[in-house]
């Protein structure tokens, strides 16, 4: 169920959006120190989702530098019927696919963090775990993220932002710019897909499976 928010919390929202917007404007303007609170404003959101796409910290800190200067740069774009939160978080996922796409490489996020709290405690990591366990749960999480970098790029953000970073479908609707039930017909058929990609391994390792949100 989606959480909905307090009449105060859509208060504060608004309220911020409405700031946001007026540092936008003051920053056309040519006031620097607006852009200075912008970034001020948005940089731990920004970073969150720069680190998700290079999974380490000197790049991250790289891209989260490129995402405000390509920001700057698109401000006249920006036209506020989106919160600039959300304007700058698309900025942010674009970069980091454009990022990915020129490394030519996975992005490791796909292995490194779709793996839950939860996984992380689980006995199969413990003393008692044998060796085929440790071995059974690398393959999982190895063919995992093969199955997710072959999903779309529509469908890969909408899984990465619920199943890696717990959005809520509203939020993850307000993050990409669409609907709630696009946001939910999205994550069904990306789970659905994932299943089908894993169908070999979900039977033998179907307790991790569950620990990493495909069931």
């Amino acid at each position: 169920m989606v959480r909905k928010a307090s009449s105060g919390e859509a208060d504060a929202s608004a309220a911020k959006k409405i700031e946001d917007f007026d540092l936008v404007r003051r920053t056309r303007s040519g006031d620097g120190s607006a852009f200075e609170e912008l970034f001020r404003r948005h940089r731990e959101r920004v970073y969150r989702v720069a680190f998700r796409y290079t999974r380490n910290r000197d790049d991250a800190l790289d891209l989260l530098q490129e995402v405000f200067v390509k920001s700057y740069r698109a401000l006249e774009s920006f036209d506020g019927r989106a919160s600039f939160a959300t304007w700058i978080t698309r900025i942010a996922m674009n970069a980091g696919v454009d990022r990915i796409r020129r490394a030519k490489a996975e992005p490791l996020e796909y292995r490194d963090e779709l793996q839950s709290p939860a996984a992380e405690e689980s006995p199969l990591r413990g003393a008692t775990a044998s060796p085929a366990d440790d071995a059974l749960r690398h393959e999982l999480r190895e063919q995992i993220g093969d199955a997710v970098a072959r999903l779309s790029e529509k469908h890969r953000s909408v899984f990465l932002l619920h199943a890696v970073d717990g959005l809520s479908y509203r939020e993850i609707a307000d993050t990409l710019g669409i609907a709630i039930g696009t946001v939910m017909s999205r994550l069904h058929y990306a789970r659905r897909s994932l299943r089908g990609s894993l169908e070999g391994y979900l039977g033998a390792a179907s307790d991790a499976a569950r620990e990493e949100g495909l069931r």
